[in-house]
């Protein structure tokens, strides 16, 4: 097993474009199907989201902190 650099959607938020180095095993289990959460178990949320939307996880921070605030 191996890791491997992808290269992630330009985040809808910033404009930029980002990478992840993850698990090759598991970026194909979640090419050929597999939902996010069950191909990338290890991952945080903000991260999985920038695998499916491009959104960095600085930029998540961003969007969902007035959601941390109110709890």
């Amino acid at each position: 097993m191996s890791y491997k650099k992808y290269i992630t959607k330009i985040c809808p938020n910033c404009g930029n474009q980002g990478s992840l180095t993850i698990w090759e095993d598991d970026m194909n289990r979640y090419l050929n199907g597999a939902n996010v959460q069950d191909a990338f178990p290890d991952l945080l949320p903000p991260m999985r989201e920038q695998i499916m939307s491009g959104i960095h996880p600085q930029c998540w921070s961003k969007i969902f902190k007035d959601d941390d605030d109110q709890e």
